[in-house]
């Protein structure tokens, strides 16, 4: 039976401008500038259970009070769960901005490099400083509350220890040449609870992560960028120390339960005029692991090639991109598996105010599991092919008009199909190639749709 999602977006937003409020000659002294932004979606499914909300909403804003060159922008987000969270749903912070200075106190977020740092919450303070050709940033603050053990709740999987972080990073921007040298470093405190808990996968770990990153141009259309990060991670602070030192000294607490491994990127851009393409290598490491990324994969080795081309002086683009990702790159699991991604996106603007896109991709992934048997006896019931394609399509069309009263009308539409086979199947080929359309598996048809109206008020 094939199976329908309809979903109905509902888009209205608010934005409110202020300034003006005293003038000293015949510059402003003190402005004032902020909007409102509301998002209402309707969620209804056919032919199969309900698990969002029927209606959701969020509600967010901010509010920027500059005096001469100095700002001080806040910001709040609120949602109909943001009751029973209080991140990231509920936040509030504070940017103050001066010259080539730039602030976060409060609750709020800082990005370093995916390998080390990115966009997790903190509460806390962050500075960054922007001269012409070096940049400097750095952060300090929590990284997670302690949550104790509720006997009521039985939340013995949600219970957490204190965790702390701190990060620094400077980079230099020439020219033809760039660099840049980040540290990460987190920790939890193993006396933040109160009472036992009896979950042996909860430990008070220890990280520290050490990136860096280079880019060069040359002859003004080939571009090189690799990034190497090298994570040393303590699983359990509270373990029986090792005779083994490091020559991180302070920074790492070492002991039996510590690791390191590594993880890396290149890619070679090359441009010219209305095409180009791009090739990507990246492989992290089985055991490579950051406390700065709220989930990260690892154990996988990837390989993207991205070609592009540009019509009618930019107005009609099209890219295409294919991948190829494996893993179990040690060869040390009983299991492993492999994806093929293929992608074409179109994107049009050719009348003032109005932008089409379309986009279809293609991905199949093949898993394999083998599990170790006796040498005179092969379990074959226990040896598990799965082969998973899947089809997108997906297609959006804006208009924008209006001067004093500006107004948007989008709409959008997207298709997939997904099929799953399983059984003793011998390798399989990119995108189902040789996967016989005689399968029993019946595919599973989704399609969705949304509108969305927006005005702004000034």
């Amino acid at each position: 039976m094939k199976k329908v999602v309809c979903a109905i977006s509902l888009l209205s937003s608010l934005s409110l401008f202020g300034q003006n409020l005293d003038k000293i000659g015949k510059e402003d002294l003190v402005t004032v500038s902020g909007g409102l932004r509301s998002n209402f979606i309707l969620n209804h499914t056919l032919n199969q259970e309900q698990f969002r909300d029927p209606l959701s909403w969020v509600f967010s804003g901010n509010v920027t009070v500059t005096i001469a060159d100095f700002a001080l922008p806040f910001s709040f987000s609120y949602s109909n769960t943001g009751r029973s969270y209080t991140q990231p749903f509920n936040m509030t912070a504070v940017h103050p901005t001066y010259k080539k200075f730039k602030s976060h106190i409060g609750i709020t977020s800082m990005s370093f490099s995916p390998y080390t740092y990115s966009g997790i919450n903190f509460t806390g303070a962050g500075l960054e400083y922007n001269p012409e050709k070096w940049a400097f940033k750095a952060f300090g603050g929590r990284l997670k509350k302690a949550i104790e053990f509720d006997a009521d709740a039985n939340n013995i999987n949600t219970v957490s220890y204190s965790r702390m972080g701190f990060g620094f990073g400077t980079a230099y921007k020439g020219k033809t040449f760039g660099t840049e040298l980040l540290l990460f470093k987190a920790y939890d405190n193993p006396t933040s609870l109160d009472f036992y808990h009896n979950n042996p996968e909860l430990t008070a770990k220890d990280n520290m992560v050490v990136s860096l990153k280079g880019n060069a141009s040359l002859f003004k259309v080939l571009r090189l960028n690799a990034e190497i990060a090298t994570s040393i991670l303590t699983r359990d602070i509270l373990a029986d120390e090792s005779s083994n030192t490091t020559f991180y000294g302070s920074l790492v607490q070492g002991n039996r339960t510590t690791t390191s491994s590594q993880a890396y990127n290149a890619s070679i851009d090359y441009r010219y005029k209305t095409y180009g393409v791009g090739v990507k290598y990246e492989r992290i490491a089985p055991d490579y692991t950051t406390l700065g990324a709220v989930y990260f994969n690892n154990d996988l080795e990837n390989i993207t090639v991205n070609p592009s081309f540009s019509f009618l002086k930019n107005k009609l683009n099209l890219s295409l991109s294919t991948g190829y990702q494996r893993n179990n790159l040690d060869a040390q699991n009983a299991s492993e598996s492999k994806r093929w991604i293929g992608n074409a996106s179109l994107s049009a603007q050719l009348i003032k105010g109005m932008s089409l896109s379309l986009n279809y991709s293609n991905m199949s992934s093949f898993s394999r599991r083998n599990p170790l048997a006796d040498p005179f006896y092969t379990p074959l019931g226990d040896t598990l092919n799965y082969y998973q394609t899947s089809i997108n399509l997906s297609s959006s069309l804006s208009y924008s008009f209006g001067k004093k009263t500006k107004q948007s009308l989008s709409a959008t539409g997207s298709y997939s199909q997904s099929q799953n086979i399983t059984g003793r199947l011998e390798d399989a080929a990119a995108f189902g190639f040789n996967i016989e359309e005689s399968s029993d598996e019946v595919p599973v048809d989704v399609y969705t749709g949304m509108f969305a109206h927006s005005i702004q008020l000034s």
